[in-house]
């Protein structure tokens, strides 16, 4: 990579999928660096080309470049927000592609969203027996145990989470054990409302 310098850069890029000519990438064109783009060959690593230059292709325009990359445009363009807004599937279907490490996170995400339904059953149950146990029958004291429960329960969940973003926790665990702390609690809290 010497020869290119520290950065390619161009006036316009553009994601190309692969076809007869070359595999997916982006075409950058009207290349400003490095400035002697057109007499430098190709890049290649092994057999597989990196760079194609106009050198070396005859399908580029001089003054273009074709940098060879599995990364689909969607993901380039919105960074790490496109995480958020991303369905489940297709977060499944980046974790399985080869050509994108994403991380941790995106697995503690996953597993968060698969295990969504069982988290908000056992908030439910915790709540319900402090709001309708016939012990205590002072509601603003009854609200503020839910609230200081709620807040407990979505800060061992972010602090899990986190954990397991950073590698700390695996990505399972750090899914998981808010249920297997919080679970138990709200099933023996459910036996007062059977009384």
């Amino acid at each position: 990579m010497a020869r290119y310098g520290k950065q390619l850069v161009a006036d316009n890029g553009y994601y190309q999928p692969a076809n007869e000519q070359h595999p997916p990438g982006y075409l950058l064109d009207a290349v400003t660096m490095p400035p002697n783009i057109d007499q430098l060959e190709s890049l290649r690593l092994g057999e597989r080309a990196i760079v194609v230059t106009a050198r070396d292709a005859n399908w580029l325009k001089p003054g273009q470049v074709f940098v060879v990359s599995q990364l689909p445009f969607q993901m380039l363009a919105g960074g790490s927000a496109w995480r958020n807004y991303a369905s489940t599937s297709e977060l499944i279907t980046e974790l399985s592609s080869p050509s994108t490490d994403l991380g941790a996170d995106v697995r503690v995400a996953v597993h968060s969203r698969l295990i969504q339904p069982v988290m908000d059953g056992t908030l439910l149950m915790l709540g319900l027996p402090l709001m309708f146990s016939r012990r205590n029958r002072n509601v603003f004291l009854s609200i503020g145990l839910c609230l200081l429960v709620a807040v407990s329960f979505s800060l061992v969940i972010l602090g899990c989470q986190s954990l397991g973003g950073l590698n700390l926790l695996r990505p399972t665990l750090a899914a998981w054990l808010p249920i297997m702390v919080f679970l138990p609690v709200a099933v023996a809290m459910s036996q007062t409302l059977r009384t």
